[in-house]
């Protein structure tokens, strides 16, 4: 996967924001696992994904699914992060992500 040099700066950040008592992320949006791949072996990292293709490069479980039927309990993880997906998705679904215990959104 080739990204640019600006990218990696974001992911980093990104990553960087993650608080030190997590240990579970639910990454809504994974992709190819651009942002997550990275950590996947300090953290327990599950994908979700619409996109059947992409979701295949993300290491770790993944489930296709849409934001707004997540199959997992509240509070399941100790994060949810969504990264660049706010432009694809409906204020209602925002709300259904808010809901998690801890959430990270990123928008760029």
């Amino acid at each position: 996967m080739n990204l640019s040099p600006k990218e990696v700066i974001r992911i980093q950040q990104t990553l960087e924001m993650i608080p030190s008592d997590v240990a579970s992320i639910l990454e809504v949006g994974c992709g190819d696992g651009r942002i997550t791949n990275s950590i996947s072996h300090r953290y327990e990292v599950v994908g979700i994904d619409l996109d059947k293709e992409k979701i295949k490069a993300f290491h770790g479980p993944k489930i296709i699914a849409d934001v707004a039927q997540i199959p997992f309990k509240d509070s399941q993880f100790d994060l949810v992060l969504a990264a660049e997906i706010l432009e694809y998705l409906p204020n209602e679904k925002i709300f259904l992500l808010q809901k998690k215990q801890k959430f990270l959104l990123y928008y760029m």
